[in-house]
């Protein structure tokens, strides 16, 4: 079993916690052995989330206060997007 995950910020005692309640209820309600269990987390800095960890309307791809893309706000070192 493979399991990825994406996200951003966590402190690596935190990662540890959550890999172990994965395994723990995958072996529990799964019955999945844990030499098959497989996780990997990417992370991304900040900087590279488009919309700064707001909601994406996914009709359209965009933050549901914006109508289309602002080339100068990509352009910042993020100190704008938040």
């Amino acid at each position: 079993m493979f399991i990825q995950l994406s996200f951003n910020g966590r402190p690596p005692e935190r990662k540890c916690a959550l890999f172990q309640a994965i395994v723990a209820n995958l072996r529990l309600f799964a019955d999945a052995p844990e030499g098959g269990i497989l996780m990997v987390v990417f992370e991304t800095a900040r900087e590279n989330f488009w919309a700064a960890g707001r909601v994406i309307d996914p009709s359209t791809g965009y933050d549901g206060r914006m109508t289309e893309p602002d080339a100068d706000r990509c352009a910042t070192d993020g100190a704008t997007l938040g």
